[in-house]
């Protein structure tokens, strides 16, 4: 079972920005309007979540992401064309859409990719290739309170001290932890020291479940919650199963902090 501080205390006042099922992310609808730059780090092939989120806030929005480049679109193509040819086409159909919202999203003003990788290494033992959050809020001289989305399959634990140190620059945050299972410690101090309100938790589906702790969970952070319920249950109302094929995944929490 989860630790008891892994659960929200109220129904706080949230909307969901991306696209249906995996890839959209429950959050504070307060810090959303509120925010003066999006950050988002781990984007790969939808950027769903970033277009949602400047419909709500025409704001600047920052991504990071070393992976995604002419190489990764071409492998996405190929693999769907095969697909295509064996009679599978929603694959083919899928990347036209996604290669089409990038191009479409990146060329709005004040949205822009990087690729640079996210580390938590100090500013002296960067690569050219990365980047940390104080570099971040160095170079684009970054003023409270931005927004923080983050996606980095596993890397996050490398940068929760950071987040932890610049919290009083972030407004509200969605962060996936992966193997959470394994790091229950990590999420727990993490919880206890950033300065932001945990509102929402939602277990991914295309993950399993080891003693009843689901190993992959999406969490959503807010600076300045507006409550509207006492009541909490889940899932949310607005919530969506990750995989919409497979059951989703019940969240058991323990008496235990």
């Amino acid at each position: 079972m989860l630790p008891k501080k892994f659960k929200p205390s109220h129904l706080y006042d949230m909307i969901r920005l991306g696209r249906n099922n995996d890839g959209g992310y429950l959050v504070g609808k307060n810090s959303v309007l509120k925010s003066n730059v999006l950050i988002s780090f781990g984007i790969h092939d939808d950027c769903t979540f970033e277009k949602d989120f400047k419909k709500f806030n025409d704001t600047k929005i920052l991504c990071f992401d070393y992976t995604v480049d002419n190489k990764f679109w071409g492998k996405k193509f190929r693999k769907a064309l095969r697909k295509f040819l064996k009679g599978e086409f929603w694959l083919l159909k899928e990347f036209f859409v996604n290669l089409n919202n990038y191009k479409t999203f990146f060329n709005i003003k004040d949205s822009v990719l990087y690729n640079k990788k996210i580390v938590g290494k100090k500013d002296n033992n960067l690569l050219l290739n990365e980047i940390n959050i104080n570099k971040i809020i160095k170079n684009f001289d970054l003023k409270p309170h931005f927004f923080l989305k983050i996606d980095i399959e596993g890397s996050e634990y490398e940068i929760l001290h950071d987040i932890i140190l610049f919290s009083n620059f972030i407004n509200g945050l969605v962060i996936e932890f992966h193997d959470v299972h394994l790091n229950l410690n990590n999420i727990n101090n993490f919880i206890d020291k950033v300065s932001l309100k945990l509102i929402h938790i939602h277990p991914n589906n295309y993950s399993s479940c080891i003693n009843n702790i689901p190993t992959v969970l999406e969490c959503s952070f807010e600076r300045d919650p507006v409550v509207i319920s006492e009541i909490v249950s889940f899932p949310h109302y607005l919530d969506q199963k990750n995989n919409k094929r497979n059951d989703d995944l019940k969240l058991y929490f323990s008496d235990i902090k």
